[in-house]
């Protein structure tokens, strides 16, 4: 365990991919439709689709998302990236709070001192991005988490 008197909370984001956004150097992706809905041009050539978002189960989709979730968080909303571990995030604010935030894939684990300005970085995000929130977690990730009043977190495997 550790004890910092931190706030954690979990969230999920809701169709993560589906929220993603193609950029230049992704390319165009086509798909060809299901056989009850497919369509043919006038030379009897059946149509394909270009996705405009990023599906689950195509190639590049997790890298997409995590582009697009990352730009927010740093180029939008101010947080530093840690140039070790491209799935942490950290913003200290001027009051000398702080929070950090890791994520996994569409999981998100936030931990902060109490600010204020953490909840509005969150409210930010959230209105980016549609997600469920649990403000005391129980489980992240297959991990148990128990949240001690001292502001101490104990994480263990089930």
């Amino acid at each position: 365990g550790c004890s910092a008197n931190l706030r954690v909370r979990h969230f999920d984001v809701e169709a993560a991919y589906l929220q993603a956004k193609f950029e230049g150097d992704d390319g165009e992706v086509f798909v060809r439709p299901l056989p009850d809905k497919r369509f043919f041009d006038d030379r009897g050539v059946p149509i394909v689709w270009k996705l405009l978002k990023p599906l689950y189960g195509e190639a590049d989709a997790g890298r997409i998302w995590h582009r697009t979730a990352e730009r927010q968080l740093v180029e939008t909303q101010g947080f530093t990236q840690s140039e070790f571990d491209p799935c942490y995030f950290l913003k200290k604010y001027p009051d000398g709070h702080r929070v950090d935030l890791i994520l996994y894939v569409d999981d998100y684990w936030m931990a902060d001192t109490g600010s204020t300005q953490a909840d509005d970085d969150l409210r930010i995000f959230r209105d980016r991005f549609k997600l469920t929130l649990q403000e005391t977690p129980k489980q992240l990730l297959g991990m148990n988490i128990d949240m001690h009043a001292d502001g101490g977190v104990k994480i263990s495997a089930s």
